[in-house]
């Protein structure tokens, strides 16, 4: 005949040996296990729970108990390791045992740990912006400021001709570079390359010394050479894959507008999102009257546009 003990009888074990301290935490699982199975075995024989639970600790002597149970710990943590899987063990035990206060502690943990890691990583993607050219200590951006109705409203453009004049009146400036959006002519130009014609949104004109100041990692192409050219451009990886497919895309052409043949003369990584400097296409800002944004050159001498 098979006796099991209930699951009142095994707390029942539990709570009086915890009373009585016959048995040290890290070791009071194997002993309740040792009590349930012996006790089983005296209620073979007839014997009702309580009776057999009190022969079976009648039957150990305290003092030896203590004495094994001290052995015991002594063996299994003598060394940082095997103390270690002792502790893991107790902790998986007590999260056997309270699961669902196990459940609720693990949640919070791992929703507080994903919590902090995306924060972290927000932060540390805002802290970087802009850092990873290598002459970004020593490189200013120009703003302006104007006062409408009292108000100062903060502008971060300025005038065209202001790049000039300051690097031949300052020293300091050692080298600038004038960068205009396409989008502030309020039109979006087409690009195309025999049957391919797409409207591109990422436009900039910049000046041929903008990547001496923006160090952006060339895939094809020479970065001092590529802008100096007026009908040539500089685009990215995906543009290149996007109008030439897998072929080389450098002394490739593409016409702006339908209008003006533009050749490529480099192919840069696609831009990170930790730049304010998104692009798709630099045109050479000498070459702004022939890519439908103004009428003349003229306008990169101008102190009344301050689109730049």
């Amino acid at each position: 005949m098979t006796v099991k003990l209930s699951t009142d009888d095994i707390k029942y074990i539990r709570f009086d040996l915890r009373k009585r301290g016959l048995a040290h935490p890290s070791v009071l699982e194997e002993l309740i296990d040792h009590v349930c199975c012996e006790v089983e075995l005296e209620m073979k024989s007839g014997t009702s729970f309580k009776p057999a639970y009190e022969k079976v600790l009648g039957s150990v002597d305290d003092r030896q108990l203590t004495e094994l149970q001290s052995t015991t710990i002594q063996s299994e943590n003598h060394t940082p390791r095997l103390m270690l899987r002792n502790t893991f063990k107790m902790m998986f035990r007590n999260m056997r045992k309270y699961s669902l206060h196990s459940i609720i502690n693990v949640s919070g943990l791992c929703i507080g740990l994903c919590c902090f890691m995306v924060i972290a990583l927000y932060v540390r993607h805002e802290l970087s912006f802009d850092k990873m050219f290598n002459k970004s200590p020593d490189i200013y951006r120009i703003t302006m400021s104007s006062v409408v109705g009292g108000k100062t409203n903060l502008i971060p453009t300025s005038f065209p001709a202001l790049g000039p004049a300051l690097a031949e009146e300052s020293a300091e400036v050692r080298e600038y570079t004038r960068i205009i959006n396409y989008k502030y002519s309020r039109l979006v130009p087409t690009f195309s390359n025999r049957d391919k014609v797409f409207y591109e949104e990422n436009v900039i004109f910049a000046d041929c010394t903008f990547f001496s100041l923006f160090d952006f990692p060339f895939l094809n192409g020479n970065p001092a050479k590529a802008l100096l050219h007026p009908n040539s451009v500089v685009i990215t990886e995906r543009m290149a894959e996007k109008y030439f497919g897998n072929g080389d895309a450098l002394g490739q052409h593409l016409t702006i507008n339908n209008q003006t043949e533009l050749e490529v003369t480099g192919v840069v990584k696609n831009i990170p999102s930790n730049t304010h400097l998104q692009f798709d296409f630099i045109i050479p800002i000498s070459g702004i009257s022939n890519s439908g944004i103004f009428r003349s050159a003229a306008i990169l001498e101008s102190w009344n546009v301050d689109w730049f």
